[in-house]
């Protein structure tokens, strides 16, 4: 992954993905990609930045039970649009990447979307994991993670769906309303 024989490090991603596993009443779609890149400043040290470009569509079913409450969906839900944004994060790894034992990963992340779009917001992200040893075989990691997200400007629509966050996932709170 490296550039040029320098420290730093370039890559991408390409992603198509259909969900709707936030509720059955409508269904989420997206394509895009990512362009990203990353700096070591110190053995364990990093910055980074990316450019992200996305194409979001929100279905909202036709279905009988569905039908009531479509309107008040579709005001709630931002149907479809592009999401264009630029962000930088600054992270410190000590654990091992391949089986941590011992050890500390933390990451701040600042994405700003509206360089193009109907979408304008700021998300910032501060997570932390840390891994401590039980025994020979067995370790337990502890995870925190902290993240906001907020709409800004005046014709600013709201934040998609597929932006915000629910609780119940693998990135998400497990258990709380």
């Amino acid at each position: 992954p490296y550039v040029n024989d320098s420290f730093w490090r370039l890559g991408f991603e390409i992603v198509r993905a259909t969900s709707n596993l936030q509720s059955k009443n409508y269904d989420i779609s997206t394509l895009g990609y990512s362009i990203f890149t990353s700096y070591p400043l110190s053995r364990h040290w990093t910055f980074g930045s990316k450019y992200r470009f996305r194409y979001t569509d929100t279905t909202v079913a036709d279905t009988t039970q569905a039908k009531a409450k479509k309107e008040e969906l579709a005001k709630i839900l931002t149907r479809s649009g592009v999401l264009s944004s630029l962000s930088t994060s600054l992270s410190y790894e000590s654990a091992p990447i391949y089986k941590p034992r011992f050890g500390v990963r933390a990451g701040a992340e600042i994405e700003c979307a509206g360089l193009g779009g109907p979408f304008r917001f700021l998300k910032v992200g501060w997570i932390n994991t840390l891994y401590l040893p039980v025994w020979s075989k067995g370790t337990t990691k502890y995870r925190a993670d902290i993240r906001f997200i907020k709409p800004f400007g005046n014709t600013a629509k709201t934040v998609p769906v597929s932006e915000k966050f629910f609780s119940g996932g693998v990135g998400t709170v497990r258990g709380y309303a």
